[in-house]
């Protein structure tokens, strides 16, 4: 399990934690703890340091922000994974107030609508999501294919992703400047890989 350099987190949570990821691992497609939560994770992590966020807030809203893809797919899932990410912190003994941060980040982090009352950390999670995309090409390239798209429609899938991404999650100066030279080298691969599908 990856360890933060910012953030102590309970060991019995990051256990729980690393056991659903497995579950979803199965259920799901195998690798998204790995190539998408650890990465948003660690970003979520870096721009917090940035911008004086609450740390352990975005890290832990960042392992539980796709936890509701558990059983029911991609549709909703923000809304499971806040129902679901409440039960576990419950558990470990998380404040309610801490409880009702968290979930509101996870709610948030799949809409490109901002709202006037969002925090500095749900703005966080968002940009932490959108930037694991970009520096994960080739596992959501496979995992668009196992959900049943040819490889031209999980290419033209993901071009389209990534361009929305790019304009309507990536807010933030510094989570555009992490990604940029992944974008670039996304905008070329697709380029290059249009000509020949």
């Amino acid at each position: 399990m990856y360890q933060h350099e910012s953030v102590k987190l309970p060991l019995a949570f990051l256990e729980e934690v690393h056991k659903l990821w497995s579950r979803v691992d199965k259920e799901v497609y195998e690798g998204v703890f790995d190539f998408h939560v650890v990465p948003a994770a660690r970003n979520a992590e870096k721009l917090a340091k940035l911008k004086s966020a609450n740390i352990e807030l975005v890290v832990v809203a960042a392992y539980l922000h796709d936890i509701g893809y558990i059983g029911k797919g991609h549709m909703n899932h923000e809304i499971r994974s806040a129902k679901l990410a409440r039960k576990i912190l419950q558990k470990h003994g998380y404040s309610q107030q801490f409880i009702s941060r968290v979930e509101k980040c996870i709610v948030r982090h799949s809409t490109s609508q901002k709202c006037e009352q969002w925090t500095i950390e749900d703005e966080i999670l968002r940009n932490a999501d959108a930037m694991a995309h970009f520096q994960c090409l080739p596992y959501i390239i496979a995992f668009s294919v196992k959900e049943g798209r040819t490889l031209r429609e999980a290419i033209s899938w993901l071009s389209t992703k990534l361009h929305n991404d790019w304009q309507l999650k990536l807010t933030m100066p510094e989570a555009r400047t992490l990604v940029e030279p992944c974008y670039k080298a996304a905008q070329e691969l697709f380029r290059s890989m249009h000509r020949y599908l």
